[in-house]
């Protein structure tokens, strides 16, 4: 034999083995099946992300929603310019806080502390009679005892049932006083 016939044979050879080999790696149906159904899936995915663009609104769509929006913003400045308006629409616009009332001045409630000394020194009738009387106690001193004293006040409560409210404290504080041991009297 030539060299020439002994290359072809030792070539074919060669091919026979490699296309042994590429026959063994093929996939078997189930593996085929099962990568169709991968394939499937991505299909499935690209689909369906495809509507989602294609149901994605353009700007040109939206003309008229940015129309209904500069409307709304409009009807705001109205409402917010006029409360009569508000007010037929059922809008509640915020109301401006209530300015917190004054502190007292120094001068006032060093008055208070030197009004409630005096008060703890005093029997519960005559400190009753004193709280009571308009003359000689103010009803801005009033207040300011019982804030010292860490009683809330509010507009509306009256100016007996303060002086009760006081009277109750300055007693009640005595008596714990007196449990304690600590009564000065």
């Amino acid at each position: 034999m030539s060299n020439s016939n002994k290359k072809r044979y030792l070539d074919l050879r060669k091919f026979a083995a490699n296309l042994r080999q590429l026959t063994e790696t093929l996939p078997t149906e189930s593996e085929k099946a099962s990568l169709r159904s991968e394939f499937q899936e991505v299909i499935s995915f690209m689909t369906q992300a495809q509507q989602a663009l294609d149901a994605l609104p353009s700007i040109e769509h939206t003309e008229a929603v940015r129309r209904a929006a500069s409307a709304f913003e409009a009807l705001e400045a109205k409402v917010k310019a006029n409360p009569l308006f508000a007010t037929a629409l059922g809008v509640k616009l915020p109301r401006a806080p209530r300015p917190k009332p004054a502190g007292r001045t120094p001068a006032e409630s060093a008055s208070a502390e030197e009004l409630l000394r005096h008060l703890r020194s005093l029997p519960i009738d005559d400190m009753s009679k004193q709280l009571g009387n308009e003359d000689l106690t103010s009803s801005n001193e009033l207040m300011a005892v019982a804030s010292l004293l860490g009683i809330k006040t509010t507009r509306k409560q009256s100016r007996d049932a303060l002086v009760q409210q006081i009277v109750t404290k300055i007693s009640n504080f005595r008596g714990y006083e007196e449990l304690q041991g600590r009564s000065t009297s």
